[in-house]
């Protein structure tokens, strides 16, 4: 909606930093973003433009489907998809006809491709470790350069649904804090 109506949402938001930055004493390695559906495209789309604003990204439910895509430096990434999501499909292609209807019809890129990007543009390994939990199977790259990480949690059935503990085992948020270190430790 953004696109067709003229507005500048990745002006908007390095805008929006740059306030808070001026009022607060923000340290800006640790500024994470997060989005959902179109919040996890603009999320990759401003990890193309400015990933030197960004201690990391984490993608829920989104498409890479923003290109050319240079970011400037490598970059914690996570990506978190279901494999029965209709409206962005986790091997890609168009939406749904019930998003279609909506929003209008555009065909978005699969995981495997936002995942060899990332892979590439962080230079992990190219074999992920692999773990699964009931429903969540989880492929985290392992040396990676620069501090940047890779990981890819792929909710086996998940719909277009943000992941909550009493559907699929897992809660968004916590996988999201867990991936960048800022949850609670076994200290606290």
């Amino acid at each position: 909606l953004a696109r067709s109506g003229g507005i500048d949402d990745v002006g908007f938001v390095v805008a929006m930093i740059a306030d808070i930055q001026s009022r607060y004493a923000v340290d800006p390695a640790h500024i994470y973003l997060a989005g959902y559906s179109n919040g996890g495209m603009l999320s990759y789309r401003l990890a193309c433009e400015h990933a030197e604003l960004f201690a990391g990204i984490a993608v829920v439910s989104g498409a890479l489907n923003y290109s050319p895509c240079s970011p400037a430096t490598p970059l914690p990434v996570l990506i978190v998809h279901g494999t029965g999501d209709a409206t962005v499909p986790y091997s890609g292609g168009e939406t749904n006809d019930r998003t279609a209807a909506r929003f209008g019809q555009w065909n978005n890129a699969s995981v495997a491709l936002a995942t060899e990007f990332w892979r590439t543009v962080d230079d992990c390994d190219e074999a992920p470790l692999s773990s699964t939990v009931g429903l969540l199977t989880t492929d985290t790259y392992q040396d990676c350069t620069d501090g940047s990480g890779l990981e890819v949690v792929t909710i086996a059935e998940g719909a277009h649904a943000w992941p909550r503990l009493a559907t699929v085992d897992a809660d968004g948020a916590a996988l999201i804090l867990t991936f960048f270190g800022l949850g609670p430790t076994a200290e606290d």
